[in-house]
């Protein structure tokens, strides 16, 4: 009799802590969104975009170039930005470096190990290094994605709107395209790129 009660309790345990019904997907609580189509505008050297992303008639984040000579390396380098205004935050960690998001990926206070969100950012996405040589070359984290995501937020009233910015870069031409971009209606809700 033991046997067959023991049976029966793990059967009805079972039953009742492992119903689908109590499983959660995060993509299903994705909170509502403004969007914003960048219409795969292309930001070449020495041009530059500044992007009002709730519009409210004040510029968020600029996707800017600039010239860096470094005489000691005998390179200059063309350098691709983000920069956020002053009320833009942005994840950072110890190198200056933001996380490159793929479709999906979460976006939010806790989102990121060893990352802080500090605002008025400058992060150098990628260069272009001119050596005397002629043997140019690409380097940073976003010299090659194809449809990738920033993470930034926007504070309002005190509180933090999740955004991200979906972008690509092109070597051969140069160019780094912006797609569109999207940032929460509702304060401190966790986002998801690209959705």
């Amino acid at each position: 009799m033991n046997k067959h009660f023991l049976v029966i309790a793990l059967f009805v345990l079972c039953s009742v802590s492992c119903r689908k019904s109590d499983l959660t997907n995060p993509m299903d609580n994705i909170p509502q969104m403004q969007y914003k189509n960048l219409e795969d505008r292309r930001i070449t050297f020495g041009n530059s975009y500044a992007c009002d992303v709730d519009d409210d008639g004040v510029n968020d984040f600029a996707i800017h170039t600039e010239y860096l000579g470094k005489p000691a390396e005998r390179v200059d380098c063309q350098q691709f930005y983000f920069s956020g205004a002053f009320l833009t935050y942005s994840p950072v960690d110890s190198n200056e470096q933001t996380p490159l998001l793929n479709t999906g990926n979460a976006i939010g206070k806790n989102s990121y190990a060893n990352h802080s969100w500090y605002n008025a950012t400058h992060l150098l996405l990628s260069e272009k290094v001119i050596t005397m040589s002629g043997n140019d070359y690409w380097q940073g984290k976003w010299k090659e994605v194809s449809h990738k995501y920033l993470a930034f937020a926007v504070k309002k009233n005190g509180k933090l709107h999740y955004a991200w910015l979906e972008l690509s870069f092109s070597q051969s031409t140069e160019a780094l395209i912006l797609h569109r971009v999207g940032i929460a209606v509702l304060p401190e809700r966790d986002v998801f790129a690209g959705k």
